[in-house]
Parts: C-alpha cells; structure tokens; sequence
C-alpha cells in the first residue's frame, strides 16, 4: 500500500514538527523542542494535532470512528509519553471535527456511554451557550465508565464526568488556569450545585458539596 504523507514544518527557533500519515492508520508524529516559549509551544501541539485528525478523518469512515470511541471506557490526549497520542481520543477529536452539532447532540441520547460522554465533551469544546441544559439532561445518568486521562485509570459515573467537564475552573488550584471547554456561569453552578443537593442522586460532587456545606456550616 503506498504511503501518504503530510509534512509540516514549523520554526519557532529550534523547535519543528514534523506529521507523516500513512494510509493503513500508522500514523506517526514527533515533537522537537528547545528554548521555546509556552506561546510557541502551544501553537505547534495545535498545528501537530491538526494534522493527527486531517489524517484520521482521511484513514477512517464514520462508522469506523464510531467503532473506535464505543464502549465504556474514557481516554484523554495523552496516555503515558507525551509525544504520543491516544488512538481512541484521536479518533474522537477526528468524529468531533466531521459531526454536526445536532448529530452531537441526538449523541447525548445514545445507549453507548463512551458515545455520550465523547459528544458532550465536544459539545463543551464548541462552547455552545446551551451546554448548561444539555448537561442537566445528564445528571441522572449514573452509569459507571473508566478514564485514562493520563497515568491513573479511575472509575467514574458519566453525570460526575460530564460535570467536571465544565466545572474545572471552580476546583483548579493554578488561579490562572484557563480550561479549554466550556465552564459553567456562577448562576448556572449555582443551579446545578441546588438541583443535585436536592436530589437522591449517588455522585461523587454531590458528596464533594455535602462535604463542603459540612465545614462550613
């Protein structure tokens, strides 16, 4: 089979990527850096991951994509080396980049928990102003689902995922630190925080809460 191959070249000083992508799905990409700024770092992960999705979207159909985020098993960008991408994230940023905001949405529905929580993710990435009433749709789902969002696996229900998905600013403890997703507003977690306090849901931020309002009281 003949290989496809995209190359980027970017300088910032010392520092080049380079993406090369084949058609049977052996995608390989290196990272060189030296004496960069974090500006510039930044810039070249987001062209380099440009290029990871470009060629995933091109390698891969729907359905096969579809095929690689199911189940019930969550992972995030990185597993255990920085210079290599998950495969499954992989494959949900390249569905998230070709699916419709209502495709993503009919996805909050779907019997795959990977499914759902990959489009609400998206849904967030996009920073739709109705994420605050998408996510309340979700907080009685309390169906179990694994996470490798780097080095520690971790069991987790998909309404306590899907709300620290949004909620990251308000436990973060760089006072810097700028998500890349959607936050909910003051009100809006406020609303939430009311609505899951007041319900007999099982979840990790509604005992988080109770243990907060404890210490405080």
């Amino acid at each position: 089979m003949g290989n496809l191959k995209i190359k980027y070249l970017i300088i910032f000083s010392t520092l080049f990527i380079n993406c090369y992508g084949q058609k049977d799905g052996d995608t390989k990409c290196e990272i060189s850096t030296n004496n960069v700024s974090q500006a510039e770092y930044d810039e070249a992960i987001k062209i380099w991951m440009e290029c990871l999705v470009a060629e995933r979207i091109k390698e891969k159909s729907k359905a096969e994509l579809y095929n690689d985020i199911s189940g019930t098993h969550i992972e995030g960008p990185y597993l255990f080396l920085e210079d290599k991408m998950s495969d499954v994230y992989l494959s949900y940023k390249a569905l998230s980049a070709i699916l419709s905001d209502k495709e993503l949405k009919e996805n909050l529905q779907s019997n795959d928990p990977a499914i759902k929580y990959y489009s609400f993710w998206a849904v967030t990435e996009k920073e739709h102003k109705d994420v605050f009433e998408l996510l309340k749709t979700l907080i009685n789902d309390t169906t179990k689902i694994s996470t490798n969002m780097g080095c520690i696996i971790d069991a987790i229900t998909i309404a306590d995922l899907c709300i620290n998905r949004v909620t990251e600013k308000y436990v973060h403890d760089d006072v810097d630190y700028k998500p890349k997703n959607y936050q909910l507003t003051v009100t809006e977690k406020a609303e939430l925080d009311e609505l899951v306090l007041n319900s007999d849901l099982d979840l990790q931020y509604k005992k988080t809460l109770l243990s907060i309002k404890q210490k405080t009281d």
